[in-house]
């Protein structure tokens, strides 16, 4: 599979993986309003409600939706390796506007430092993945 398949697919995993996480795991979230609550769901928001899930709770979709960022816009845009950090700060880069949105009230949210700290660990994240794929590619065309 081509790096940019790979890039879209990781993207769109990563980013429906988070939105899961959100509806499931956050049940006062718009976005859970607007679920209908069915049987098997409410039980399963009592059951995961008991647990430890603070880091999933609400750490992770932000981590995740950073990566999904970061890898869509490196499929996209198709970077040399020397500027593919550029595309994977640029993730990082919004997550702080939507953070500081937050932190100055014209969007509802926390404005949570922590937010940002998972923002910049997802755009870390996706350029080591990209440099991975990249040097794998590499060692393969080496060989005879």
């Amino acid at each position: 599979m081509c790096k940019q398949n790979q890039n879209i697919l990781l993207s769109v995993g990563a980013l429906c993986l988070g939105g899961i996480l959100y509806i499931f795991l956050r049940e006062e979230s718009w976005i859970a309003k607007q679920v209908p609550v069915h049987t098997c769901l409410a039980d399963m928001r009592m059951y995961l409600a008991g647990l430890p899930l603070g880091f999933f709770r609400y750490y992770a979709p932000d981590f995740l939706w950073g990566l999904s960022l970061g890898c869509a816009l490196i499929a996209v845009c198709k970077p040399d390796r020397e500027k593919s950090w550029i595309y994977g700060f640029v993730s990082f880069g919004c997550g702080c506007v939507w953070e500081l949105f937050q932190l100055v009230g014209v969007i509802r949210g926390t404005g949570d430092v922590w937010d940002v700290v998972m923002y910049f660990l997802a755009a870390v994240f996706c350029i080591i993945l990209y440099e991975l794929h990249i040097n794998s590619h590499d060692s393969e065309d080496d060989q005879p």
